[in-house]
């Protein structure tokens, strides 16, 4: 199934931008006329909450009209994680926030949750609880800031980099240095 679906009718000029949106960054999807089929607009609405077009699911995160932004920040979420770039095969989230909610003190960074086996973070010898704060020539002070890193190093030729990424992080108050390979 596509990692992304877009809710649209022929006649909608919202769901024409977001088709171009999507095509001119390179984002496969499923289209889904709900003018057509009642069964994907029973579909829309058990997803969305919406009766109205443009609806863009992207990795289960729901985007509503022709939300650029929106558009713009689940895309790189989408190629940081799922295939369309270079895969962590690990959740994140911003350290500072975790950590603060653990009653401990924030630091910079994303926190290591869950890791895929066989993944770069495990190969990587990330454990959870790990706090990344580089990523190659990339400061990460939270998840935005990995994902961004992410997704310039899979815009990068592979030969030029070896396949891996140097990877900063901290784990038990101590800085530690790993090498991230980059498929």
């Amino acid at each position: 199934m596509s990692q992304v679906v877009l809710y649209t009718t022929s006649t909608c000029s919202y769901c024409r931008q977001v088709k171009q949106y999507l095509d001119g960054k390179g984002v496969s999807y499923l289209e889904k006329n709900v003018g057509i089929d009642p069964v994907f607009a029973a579909e829309m609405v058990q997803r969305s909450g919406q009766q109205g077009v443009p609806v863009t699911v992207i990795e289960n995160e729901v985007i509503v009209g022709f939300n650029q932004a929106a558009l713009a920040q689940a895309i790189l979420k989408l190629k940081a994680y799922s295939g369309n770039g270079f895969k962590l095969g690990a959740k994140v989230a911003d350290a500072a926030q975790v950590l603060v909610g653990q009653g401990k003190t924030a630091r910079d960074g994303a926190i290591v949750g869950t890791i895929t086996p066989n993944s770069p973070a495990e190969q990587a010898g990330l454990s959870e609880g790990d706090v990344i704060i580089g990523l190659g020539s990339y400061t990460v002070r939270n998840v935005s800031d990995l994902q961004k890193a992410l997704a310039a190093l899979s815009n990068l030729p592979i030969a030029g980099l070896a396949g891996v990424a140097g990877l900063a992080f901290w784990r038990d108050g101590q800085r530690h240095q790993a090498k991230l390979p980059l498929r």
